[in-house]
């Protein structure tokens, strides 16, 4: 993998939003407290952060790195030269979807960070470690369609 420059910066919901839908992405749902907005392209569907929503960077780099397959490098920080993989579709069994699950501690200012490892588009985020799974959570039952009690997160302590 190739390095990148450490962009730290914060970003609102909206820019994130933005920029997906300049891209061709549509709104489809909401959460409930607009913590999180389901967006659409055809057949691709991803949970990002709700427009009101203080995105730190750190998160920022993971969403635009788990999209550049579809967007292309730099499509919301402008910063190239990142390799990654294309996500994987997720498939829940009916009723219940066991998703698997790393947390990142905090690395400085940053804040705490969970995603699947499967979609990493689908990220959440917060003070604790809690809070992050919480987070994520809700943006997986928005992205399968689910209740979040529906979900369980399958995740070691940290990594």
């Amino acid at each position: 993998m190739n390095n990148r420059t450490d962009d730290t910066r914060d970003l609102l919901g909206a820019s994130v939003l933005e920029r997906l839908q300049a891209a061709g992405f549509e709104v489809v749902d909401r959460s409930g407290d607009d913590g999180h907005v389901l967006v659409r392209r055809g057949a691709h569907e991803f949970a990002v952060p709700g427009p009101d929503r203080t995105v730190p960077g750190a998160v920022a780099r993971m969403i635009e790195a788990a999209l550049e397959p579809l967007l292309g490098p730099g499509w919301l920080l402008s910063v190239v030269d990142v390799d990654r993989d294309a996500p994987v579709d997720i498939d829940g069994a009916a009723g219940v979807h066991m998703l698997d699950t790393a947390v990142l501690s905090p690395d400085g200012d940053a804040p705490w960070r969970a995603f699947l490892l499967d979609d990493l588009a689908t990220v959440g985020f917060g003070d604790d470690r809690t809070t992050a799974l919480r987070d994520l959570k809700a943006a997986a039952a928005l992205r399968l369609h689910c209740r979040p009690e529906d979900i369980v997160l399958i995740t070691p302590e940290v990594l």
